[in-house]
C-alpha cells in the first residue's frame, strides 16, 4: 500500500495498492476504484439540525447544530429562531484515512475514514467510516458506519484499541497557527471513543511544538 497526503485543510490522501511479484509494479486495483470512496447526501432542516445519510447502505444521523447556532447566524443560513433560509451542498471529502488490517481470523480488510463537512470545511458533521475486502481485483463494502462529529470535528485516525483489528478509538490534530498559517505554534490533540453510532470526546491536550535550541 502507497499512500500520499495532499495537503490543506482537508488532509485528503490517493493510495495506490500495487504488487512486485515477479519483479514488475502491478496494480491489484485500480486507483480510480481504490480511492472513490463513499458519497453522502447532507440535508440542513429547520430547528438547527442535518441530516446526514451515506449513498451506498443508506445509513443516516441527524447533527444536532444549536451548539453553532453563531456562525450559521453570521453566515446566514438560519436565523435566530431556527428557520433554514437557505439551502446548504456540505461536502464530502476523499479518504483522510485508508489503511490495511489484519483481523483476528486473519482476514485482511482496508478501512477507511473520510470527513463530512457542512457549511464550510471546518464545520466538521460526521465520519463515513467503512470496511472493505478486495476480491478478484475489486473492492467489496463489507460495512458502514455514520459517526456523528461535535463543534469543531474534524478527520480521524483509527486506533485498534481491543486488537481486533479495526480502529475503535479516534485521535483528531488540529493545528494552532500563529501570524500566518505556516507559523505553526502547536496542535490540539483530541481522543474520541466510538461508542455506537457515537463519537465521544475522550481527552483534550495542548502539544506545542519544540523550538530548536543551539549546541
Amino acid at each position: 500500500m502507497v499512500s500520499i497526503g495532499h495537503g490543506g485543510s482537508g488532509g485528503t490522501r490517493t493510495s495506490l495498492l500495487v504488487s512486485f511479484d515477479g519483479g514488475a509494479a502491478r496494480e491489484l486495483v485500480s486507483r480510480e476504484e481504490l480511492n472513490a470512496g463513499l458519497g453522502a447526501k447532507i440535508e440542513y432542516q429547520a430547528g438547527f439540525r442535518a441530516v446526514v445519510t451515506e449513498s451506498r447502505a443508506g445509513q443516516s444521523i441527524t447533527v444536532d447544530l444549536s451548539s453553532r447556532k453563531a456562525d450559521y447566524l453570521r453566515l446566514g443560513i438560519y436565523d435566530a429562531s431556527g428557520k433554514l433560509l437557505k439551502p446548504v451542498a456540505g461536502l464530502v471529502d476523499g479518504y483522510g484515512v485508508f489503511v490495511p488490517v489484519r483481523l483476528p481470523d486473519g482476514a485482511e480488510v482496508f478501512e477507511g475514514r473520510q470527513l463530512v463537512s457542512g457549511a464550510h470545511h471546518a464545520d466538521g458533521l460526521a465520519v463515513l467510516a467503512s470496511t472493505w475486502t478486495l476480491k478478484d481485483g475489486h473492492l467489496q463494502l463489507q460495512g458502514v458506519r455514520v459517526l456523528p462529529l461535535g463543534p469543531g470535528g474534524g478527520a480521524h485516525d483509527p486506533v485498534d484499541e481491543n486488537g481486533d483489528g479495526i480502529g475503535e478509538a479516534l485521535i483528531g490534530e488540529q493545528p494552532i497557527a500563529g501570524a500566518a498559517h505556516v507559523d505553526r505554534l502547536g496542535t490540539v490533540e483530541s481522543r474520541w471513543q466510538v461508542s455506537g453510532d457515537r463519537l465521544i470526546l475522550q481527552s483534550v491536550r495542548i502539544q506545542p511544538n519544540r523550538i530548536p535550541t543551539g549546541s
